[in-house]
């Protein structure tokens, strides 16, 4: 079943004329496993907007701009999107997303919206109510957490 999915989304792919992208890298907060995905976005010849997820990657090592500048453009080219066809990266404003960027030599921009939600953090973080309520919630959470009597079963 994957491959054929998978032929039918490089068919698509192969059509478009210029492919762009959005990415992240994360670790999950329950195994801390690290990932980098990767979803391609396209305009199809009746002008309509196309995307596919192409790959979700395990990170095994350290995900540094390096690392995940080789990961990028194995994915890219396993999924036949090579030069001119590459358009721009959207990537969140992680520094190593950056530099993955820059020493991919994709064009990129950060996310707006990722950009956007650090802002309101921070601004939420000046105020003592907000603040409070962040430790309180976070000492409820960590002794649910460190305590096996605690525990649902």
């Amino acid at each position: 079943m994957y491959l054929s999915v998978k032929a039918i989304i490089q068919e698509r792919v192969d059509k478009a004329l210029y492919v762009c992208f959005t990415s992240d890298a994360w670790t999950s907060d329950n195994n801390l496993h690290a990932f980098l995905s990767l979803t391609a976005h396209w305009i199809d010849s009746n002008w309509e907007r196309q995307y596919a997820f192409l790959q979700l990657r395990l990170l095994e090592v350290s995900h540094t701009g390096e690392m995940l500048a080789a990961e990028l453009l194995s994915i890219m080219e396993e999924w036949k999107v090579v030069g001119d066809r590459r358009g721009i990266l959207v990537r969140d404003n992680g520094s190593n997303m950056v530099k993955a960027a820059r020493v991919a030599k994709i064009s990129d921009l950060g996310c707006y919206i990722h950009t956007l939600q650090l802002v309101v953090g921070e601004s939420l973080k000046t105020q003592k109510a907000v603040r409070d309520a962040i430790a309180i919630a976070r000492g409820i959470v960590g002794h649910f957490r460190h305590s096996s009597k605690q525990q649902p079963i």
